[in-house]
């Protein structure tokens, strides 16, 4: 769209072709775990490969190259989802670390100064925490937005690299 090129948001396995042959799958998965009939996004998904492999045989694509290159789409959905997938894991990471904090202020007896240590291991075990996740998170974000997002994107067809010289005498 950025580029004014319609045509192939409309062909291009990452256009229109790509997002609804991953909504297809994501929606076959909630109807297979709602016990619904999920034969139809199924057959949503299958028909999308099969346009996206006629339009690759019409454009002079051997069979061959063009199912590899579709086996590699699915792979490559696949394999993104599962990568998206560690950030939601660092969820289940907070709350251990949380109930192991918990667990440490509960061993101190609550009498006097014990209810103040109580309170400070919350406190700072919590800011520990999340400087820890924040760290972690905007590690794992990183990455992915560089080399799955991006990715999706880059075309490669710019100007050559040709570095600053020292002036010659």
């Amino acid at each position: 769209i950025k580029e004014e090129n319609i045509k192939e948001l409309f062909k291009e396995e990452k256009g229109i072709p790509g997002i609804t042959f991953y909504l297809s799958i994501i929606t076959t998965m909630v109807f297979w775990i709602e016990k619904w009939d999920y034969y139809i996004p199924i057959m949503v998904a299958i028909g999308i490969l099969g346009v996206m492999f006629l339009q690759e045989i019409k454009e002079g694509g051997g069979v061959f190259e063009v199912l590899i290159k579709l086996f590699s789409f699915v792979i490559e959905n696949i394999s993104n989802t599962i990568s998206f997938i560690r950030v939601g894991a660092f969820a289940l990471n907070h709350v251990a670390l949380s109930m192991v904090i918990f667990a440490l202020s509960g061993m101190i007896e609550p009498i006097s100064i014990g209810l103040i240590m109580r309170i400070m291991i919350i406190i700072f075990g919590n800011l520990l925490i999340i400087l820890f996740e924040g760290f972690i998170v905007g590690i794992q974000v990183t990455r992915l937005e560089f080399y799955e997002f991006f990715s999706k994107f880059y075309q490669g067809d710019g100007r050559k690299f040709k570095p600053l010289s020292y002036l010659k005498e």
